[in-house]
């Protein structure tokens, strides 16, 4: 999978339910990258605190921020999910691929 993805400094499952776009139970980072740093502190910092201890969170969290900087899940006239029929590896911006 990491072959996949092609360099992407993140690599995240996509979600098997339609409430979020993806999935964070598990993540793969290039923990070298800076960006990935910068990504995970604005995923902990920028979530509503309130939320922090709600299920979910961290995707919603995390959806929300890859949405307004590597453009999650716009623009695409082909569906979303693999399984609706959308691609089974998407490039998400720079840095981020999205595996089914």
């Amino acid at each position: 999978f990491v072959d996949v993805a092609g360099g992407a400094d993140f690599i995240v499952g996509e979600d098997m339910a339609d409430t979020d776009l993806i999935n964070t139970g598990l993540f793969f980072c290039r923990v070298e990258a800076n960006w990935t740093h910068e990504l995970l502190g604005r995923w902990w910092s920028g979530s509503d605190k309130r939320w922090h201890h709600q299920v979910c969170w961290d995707q919603t969290g995390l959806c929300r921020l890859l949405q307004e900087e590597e453009n999650l899940g716009y623009g695409g006239a082909e569906p979303w999910y693999s399984w609706h029929g959308g691609r089974r590896h998407k490039r998400v911006g720079q840095h981020t691929v999205v595996l089914d």
